[in-house]
């Protein structure tokens, strides 16, 4: 918990979740693509904010979420 503490207080910046988690986890777009079904394009606009997470399929929401090992309000909220 502690390293996970440290981890966001240092990139407590303009960054997604989505963008901060992938970097964490060395997920590529493509392969969270994979996982998720949701498109590389659409992942990297989520990661970047050109895109609202919240008009994402829920499912696929849900899907992310696990995937990036986060609960699904921090997701929704960030």
């Amino acid at each position: 918990i502690n390293k996970a503490y440290n981890f966001f207080k240092e990139k407590q910046s303009n960054d997604s979740i989505i963008k901060i988690k992938t970097k964490q986890y060395k997920y590529s777009n493509k392969e969270l693509s994979k996982e998720t079904g949701i498109s590389s394009s659409m992942i990297d606009a989520l990661k970047n904010r050109k895109r609202d997470i919240k008009k994402l399929d829920f499912q696929r929401a849900l899907l992310l979420a696990k995937c990036l090992h986060i609960q699904n309000e921090t997701l929704l909220n960030n």
